[in-house]
């Protein structure tokens, strides 16, 4: 997949560069090197190579464009489905920036950018462009502790909040890799927060190429963790919470993309997120369960076994949210085979006591 990075300037013959990008804007003399170059790394530099750092984005690739509304737009047109930017051209809104915006989205790319550095604009609860623009993902910092403060308990050393924030990523102390002319450094910004949610989207549509940017932004949402009890200063100025890669992939693998209709609705805005998210919050439920999960080849009936001595439900769903099989297990029982009339995917479902022990999908083709 392939990520756009619309920044000052690049190394291009960073080590974590090298063999990455597979277009860049020239000529471009801006002499900024390393803010784009550690913003590239952080969304998708090379990965596993002993070298720099580890980037988010691991296997995606890079157009890397210089700052500008226009190369925004060229990005989207030459293949980026998503398109980091880590600067701000304003502190008001501007119709030709929404008009910029709109065109991209309606091209089927997604914009993430920086929020800001909190004296942006003159201060961190200030709107900054494109980042409060509509159908943007404005992303502020937090550090390791979900701390929204730079320095716990500085309020000057926070980074923007204000009502136009979607989400929160690391954005304190970010190691640059070898982005830096004299070498790795840490680095403070948004700049860095918001690579980290393009790596991630990056990830999701390897997954799935057919995500619309409502479904991306859905998931990043709903997959996000809460940190307002740990900032409660900022509570409701910090979007959806801190981004949550882990979730927002294990989200995007357990849904399957279709054309929304009536009686057809997107499966990401559907309960299956929901089944996951409860079975994912209870950490310490205690009951658990191995099943496998095969295809009769005779029949095209799906056979499910297990080993477990539990009472439980057994329910099928098809995409469409309809039951097409409930079961009551005894203790003794260690199969089912379940009929599946027409090809797709089919999500199995057990639950105990109230709780979901176990959810996983299978695709008949």
């Amino acid at each position: 997949m392939i990520i756009g990075i619309c920044d000052a300037n690049y190394h291009l013959a960073n080590e974590d560069l090298t063999g990455k990008w597979l277009s860049f804007s020239s000529p471009n003399t801006n002499p900024n090197y390393e803010h784009g170059t550690a913003v590239a790394l952080t969304a998708a530099g090379n990965t596993d190579n002993g070298i720099g750092k580890s980037s988010i984005g691991f296997n995606c690739r890079l157009n890397l464009r210089s700052m500008s509304y226009n190369n925004i737009l060229d990005l989207s047109y030459t293949g980026s489905r998503v398109i980091n930017v880590s600067w701000y051209s304003s502190c008001s809104y501007s119709a030709y920036t929404q008009q910029v915006v709109d065109e991209v989205y309606q091209n089927g790319s997604i914009i993430v950018a920086a929020a800001g550095n909190g004296q942006t604009c003159g201060g961190p609860t200030n709107l900054v462009y494109p980042a409060a623009c509509d159908k943007v993902i404005a992303v502020t910092s937090v550090g390791p502790t979900d701390n929204h403060e730079g320095i716990i308990g500085d309020p000057a050393s926070c980074h923007q909040h204000n009502s136009s924030v979607d989400l929160c990523a690391p954005g304190y102390n970010i190691a640059t890799g070898t982005s830096w002319t004299f070498g790795p450094m840490l680095a403070n910004g948004t700049s860095f927060a918001a690579p980290y949610v393009s790596g991630t989207i990056g990830l999701m549509l390897a997954i799935r190429p057919c995500l619309t940017v409502e479904d991306i932004e859905f998931i990043l949402k709903k997959s996000a963790t809460n940190i307002d009890p740990v900032n409660p200063n900022y509570a409701g100025l910090l979007g959806a919470g801190r981004l949550d890669a882990h979730r927002a992939l294990k989200f995007t693998d357990m849904g399957v993309c279709s054309t929304p209709t009536p009686s057809n609705p997107p499966i990401y805005s559907t309960e299956y997120i929901d089944l996951f998210e409860n079975l994912t919050s209870n950490p310490a439920n205690d009951f658990r369960v191995d099943a496998k999960i095969s295809l009769n080849p005779t029949t095209g009936n799906a056979f499910i076994s297990w080993e477990d001595e539990q009472e439980f439900d057994l329910s099928v769903t098809n995409v469409n949210g309809q039951i097409i099989h409930e079961e009551h297990i005894g203790e003794n029982q260690r199969f089912s085979e379940i009929e599946l009339l027409s090809k797709g995917v089919y999500f199995v479902q057990f639950v105990k006591d109230g709780q979901l022990i176990l959810h996983d999908k299978l695709l008949k083709f």
